[in-house]
Order: structure tokens, then C-alpha cells, then sequence
């Protein structure tokens, strides 16, 4: 598995909706090569809390579940694997370092230091508006959004002294990792949301098999947000600030086939600065 980062922004976000859905329509057509395959499609709806349909054309339906197993196992897993709300058996996840990370530090597995590594990458180039420190401050909104669910009349946003000292422990600052994955909080009330990028890191985990499996031709639309096989004409997303539009086929140099980060296009072999070993990435 090569690692790869979160999408910039998605096709939809980049103006490009039109093209995407055009591609998905043609998709849904008999493909070229596909001769004697049939088109098959499953629905999860466990993973991401979003619905997830995987549409692929195999020679049997057989061939096709066991695609759709493996996928589905690996979308589990991942989701289990950037939960910031409960921990699973057996499973160091961002739930267990909003936990612990605030002592020792918390050994990490290779996923989720990429992942922290390309959000912190993401906070620099987005110049903070991507910030996966805020947890402090979501939890405020989350625990009021609740309370509203829960009796209407009561909704009413979180204080504004609990969010001004909620802010007091966020920043990426805070967040070290060393080179050998290990997470430590330099702030014990740090929280970490990965929100903003854990569903898309985890589509494109699934590109990956799934391109890596050979499939003739397939689809994966994790709420809304679709992704096509490498091979299909147009896959690539446009790179607006160089004046491209939908249809040009002028992309971004730093972008891989899914639309994310190239790891050669990331800062330095350790994310965040700080002791312990770690090696400044911010340059």
C-alpha cells in the first residue's frame, strides 16, 4: 500500500461537479474492455457515518463480494482507527491518544502518523483554515448540538468564556510526533478532530486496493463524494489556481491520481517540532 494524503478539496469543491457526475453517468454504462463482465453494487452503511455504495463490474458475483469483503474490512478498519469518540479492542486510535497522548506519549500505527503528518502539512498550506487541533473547541458545538437534538427548546450555542478556554488548548504547536510514531500532546487538554480528512484519507486507501485488485472498471461514492479508477479518462482534478477549468486536463503538479498530496510533496520524514527526537517538518 503507497501512502496517500487527503484530498486538496474534491471535485465538487473545486467547481468541477458537472464533470464529476458526467463520469459517474458513464461509469453506470457498459464499459470498454468490460465484455462478458456484469455490473455489480453494494451499499455499507457503517463506515464514516456517511452511506457508502461501491459499483464495479466483475465476471460473477462472486468475484465481485469478494472485492466488496476486502474493501469493506479495510474501510472498517479505518474508520475504527480515526474515531475521536470511542476506542475498540485492541486498537490504538485517535480516541485512545485524545486519552493518553497527554502523558508519555502514545506509539501510533503507520495510518495514522501519515495522517497527522499530512493535516499538519494541510494546517501550513491552507494557512490554518484546516486545523485538526480544534477538538477542544467541536466538542463545545457537539455537546450543544446534542443537548438541541434532545429538547429544541433548549438549543442555544456553547458559552462563549467555555470557548474562549477551550481555545487556549488548541494549535498544531501542540501536537508532536516522533520519528518513530510516537504522539505526545505537549498540552494535556489538546484534542484532536480529524473530521476534515479522515473519510477522504480513507478513500483513498480504498482506490488503492482497489485499483491494486485489477478491476475492470468501478466506483466508490462515500457520501457524495466519488472516486473513479486511475485509468479513467478525465480522473485527474484541475488545479483552479493555475487557471485550468473542467475539461482542460490541466492538473496540479503536486497532486497524485486521487486528487491527493503526493508523499513526495510532504515536509520532512517527522511531523511536529519539538524533544523526544523529533525533526522540525516546518520549513
Amino acid at each position: 500500500m503507497s501512502a496517500i494524503c487527503k484530498r486538496v478539496f474534491s471535485f465538487r469543491q473545486h467547481g468541477a461537479g458537472s464533470a464529476a457526475l458526467l463520469l459517474c453517468a458513464l461509469l453506470l454504462l457498459p464499459c470498454s474492455g468490460c465484455s462478458g463482465l456484469k455490473r455489480y453494487s453494494v451499499t455499507f452503511a457503517d463506515v464514516f457515518d456517511t452511506v457508502t455504495t461501491f459499483t464495479a463490474y466483475a465476471s460473477s458475483r462472486g468475484e465481485f463480494d469478494a472485492l466488496a469483503q476486502k474493501l469493506h474490512e479495510q474501510l472498517l478498519e479505518d474508520h475504527r482507527r480515526f474515531d475521536v469518540y470511542r476506542e475498540y479492542p485492541g486498537t490504538v486510535n485517535l480516541c485512545t491518544l485524545n486519552r493518553l497522548a497527554g502523558g508519555e506519549g502514545v506509539q501510533a500505527d503507520r495510518e495514522i502518523a501519515e495522517l497527522l503528518h499530512m493535516a499538519d502539512t494541510m494546517y501550513v498550506r491552507t494557512e490554518g483554515k484546516l486545523d485538526i487541533s480544534l477538538g477542544a473547541v467541536l466538542t463545545l458545538w457537539q455537546e450543544a448540538r446534542e443537548r438541541a437534538a434532545a429538547d429544541p427548546a433548549s438549543a442555544r450555542p456553547p458559552e462563549a468564556s467555555l470557548l474562549r478556554e477551550a481555545a487556549r488548548h488548541c494549535g498544531m504547536e501542540l501536537l508532536e510526533l516522533d520519528a518513530d510514531g510516537t504522539v505526545r500532546f505537549l498540552d494535556p487538554e489538546l484534542r484532536l478532530d480529524v473530521g476534515a480528512v479522515a473519510k477522504g484519507w480513507a478513500q483513498a486507501r480504498a482506490g488503492e486496493l482497489l485499483d491494486g485488485a485489477k478491476c475492470a472498471s468501478w466506483l466508490l461514492n462515500m457520501g457524495g463524494q466519488r472516486i473513479l479508477p486511475r485509468h479513467e479518462a478525465g480522473r485527474q482534478p484541475v488545479d483552479h489556481r493555475a487557471g485550468g477549468s473542467p475539461g482542460q486536463g490541466q492538473t496540479h503538479p503536486h497532486l497524485s491520481p486521487y486528487g491527493f498530496l503526493r508523499r513526495d510533496q510532504r515536509r520532512g520524514p517527522a511531523v511536529f517540532p519539538g524533544g523526544g527526537g523529533a525533526v522540525s517538518s516546518h520549513h
